[in-house]
């Protein structure tokens, strides 16, 4: 647990998903082999455990040929008359295409139901299919409900879904404290990106006393450990002053981090941002040599990303001649920053376009 972040923690209340460890493994690791026999004649008795059983064994190839198929089989069966558990193995099936086409209508249906029983390794899912509304009908108070029965259970994701569907208010009441707790559940958990978003709560006083040096810890925390939407939020932090230190050195050092790490959708924005300020830092030179080729590069990082003001100030440089050692211009490449800028809304790129 990180002490240092310690929030008193009181009810759960409701929280929300991206895909989870399931109950099923491959793994043969000492896994006792059982009697096939037994167990068949034990599940067409009526034993739904048995049935269970059955399917653990097809699916592992467990003192029987590996069946997908066999595998869904006596899910379905189990979870059809009587044996909900059942349900969530089925639901993993459908989710990744074993034994039968992908489905991931189905796949929210029996995690659904497997949730409900108490396979709350599936609840996650299930309330992740509710929340992003693709693959059915968009429901974030169900979601909510999934989520929170899966942070009981100790799943660090859907602790932090539930907190982001307690900040937002999507589907349930916006209560920051709540948000807060299910955050640090999540951050002691090891779901970085609820400290993350623990630390931005703290940093803002939402739910929580306002406290910047706790947040400096949080955003470290989830930094060193690869979550690079924090890396860029402690460059902010570091920068400002805001927390126990002021120093644009380092600050500039956590957005480069931020900028070379962008392989998770979620956090492009983020890094967008960190490109632009990284960028900001080497074309001024106040604190950090000025670098405006390099500050270039950093820019047209931002650019790509989908930030408008980093293709306008990489145009501009580049226009001034600091994209080469000899201060030629490409105004091939000039336009080309400038029209992608005013396509991506600013009004200065437009501007310059037309000059």
């Amino acid at each position: 647990m990180l002490d240092f972040v310690q929030i008193p923690f009181g009810a759960i209340a409701l929280s929300a998903a991206a895909m989870m460890t399931p109950h099923l493994s491959r793994a043969q690791d000492s896994q006792p082999t059982p009697d096939i026999s037994a167990l068949e004649q034990s599940c067409e008795a009526g034993s739904l455990e048995s049935c269970l059983e059955l399917g653990f064994a097809y699916y592992n190839g467990n003192g029987v040929q590996e069946n997908d198929e066999k595998a869904l089989q006596h899910f379905l069966h189990a979870c059809e008359t009587g044996y909900p558990l059942a349900c969530a193995d089925a639901g993993h099936m459908y989710e990744k295409g074993y034994g039968t086409a992908q489905d991931f209508v189905a796949a929210a249906k029996y995690q659904g139901l497997g949730c409900d029983a108490g396979a709350t390794w599936s609840c996650v899912n299930a309330g992740y299919w509710l929340m992003v509304g693709k693959v059915v009908e968009k429901d974030s108070a169900k979601a909510a409900r999934y989520f929170a029965q899966g942070c009981e259970g100790e799943n660090a994701t859907s602790c932090f879904y539930f907190a982001t569907l307690n900040e937002s208010g999507d589907g349930i009441t916006q209560d920051y404290s709540i948000a807060a707790n299910n955050y640090q559940l999540a951050c002691d958990l090891r779901e970085t990106r609820g400290c993350a978003a623990l630390g931005a709560l703290t940093e803002q006083g939402l739910g929580v006393p306002q406290d910047f040096d706790k947040s400096y810890l949080l955003y470290s925390y989830a930094c060193d450990k690869g979550n690079i939407q924090s890396c860029a939020q402690l460059g902010d932090l570091v920068a400002s002053g805001k927390a126990w230190i002021q120093d644009v050195e380092l600050a500039h050092k956590f957005y480069l981090q931020s900028c070379d790490n962008r392989s998770i959708a979620s956090a492009i924005s983020s890094s967008a941002e960190a490109c632009f300020k990284a960028g900001q830092n080497l074309e001024r030179g106040e604190f950090i040599e000025a670098y405006p080729r390099k500050a270039i590069r950093l820019y047209d990082q931002a650019c790509s990303l989908g930030l408008a003001h980093g293709c306008t100030r990489a145009g501009i440089l580049t226009g001034e001649g600091h994209a080469n050692s000899f201060g030629s211009v490409d105004q091939e490449v000039v336009a080309t920053y400038f029209e992608k800028g005013c396509g991506l809304g600013d009004q200065e790129a437009c501007a310059l376009r037309e000059n």
